[in-house]
């Protein structure tokens, strides 16, 4: 079904979005949270994923059960640093300059190459302001630290900080990484009708439990998409 997009419509299929910036496209599954994001570019959310206020998010894929906190950059747009000049003019981005005769008189025969897109895994926490950069990968469970820089790709279940972010620790012994890793927990919808009241601080007993009931529990979709027609945001469910 599609549907123009409002508070209402939004969370009519599982999305609590409070102002939305859409200069793209979306693909999601539900539910999912943020509030006055821009998102650019071609992007997808998976379930149980939430952005804290003013995220930036462009040309980026986004795994289940993320926790993105407030004001983090992800994929920002990139100048050229061997070009003559790193301003706009030189790789055909006007940055706001579009409208000026001076600025269109201004002619470049070569335009920036795409931006690689950024991939982040599944149960993925980055902390406030953080950014990540074009063509960075984060691997599934991996943490990133408040206000780091992320120029290459993180290992799953890593904890990096700093800028540029460095390895601080591993969350686990390689041994549990596995674990966890090849139970893929993180595809399903963790249904305490199914589950029960679980103890997710003992990680191994988790797995188990939902190993044991994983041919019960819904398997998560993305198959929601939000894309912007003309000054309207269309959502197709």
């Amino acid at each position: 079904m599609l549907y123009s997009f409002t508070q209402k419509s939004a969370k009519s299929v599982g999305l609590n979005i409070d102002l939305l910036r859409l200069k793209g496209e979306l693909n999601c599954a539900a539910p999912v949270s943020s509030q006055n994001c821009l998102i650019s570019g071609n992007c997808s959310v998976g379930a149980f994923t939430y952005f804290g206020k003013n995220c930036e998010i462009r040309n980026t894929e986004i795994g289940n059960y993320c926790s993105i906190s407030a004001e983090v950059i992800i994929n920002p747009f990139q100048h050229p640093i061997n070009f003559l000049s790193t301003s706009g003019f030189a790789f055909g981005d006007n940055g706001g300059l579009g409208t000026f005769d001076e600025f269109k008189r201004i002619k470049s025969r070569k335009k920036q190459n795409k931006q690689g897109e950024v991939k982040i895994g599944n149960d993925v926490w980055i902390g406030r302001r953080a950014i990540i950069m074009a063509g960075v990968h984060i691997g599934d469970g991996a943490i990133i630290a408040a206000n780091s820089v992320v120029t290459k790709d993180i290992p799953p279940y890593s904890i990096y900080g700093g800028v540029a972010a460095k390895l601080i620790r591993m969350r686990f012994d390689p041994n549990l990484v596995d674990i966890i890793s090849k139970s893929s927990w993180f595809d399903y919808v963790l249904d305490s009708k199914v589950l029960g009241d679980i103890d997710y601080s003992n990680v191994i007993e988790s797995v188990d439990i939902i190993d044991l009931h994983k041919d019960n529990l819904k398997k998560i979709e993305k198959n929601i998409t939000l894309s912007r027609k003309n000054s309207e945001i269309k959502i197709k469910y």
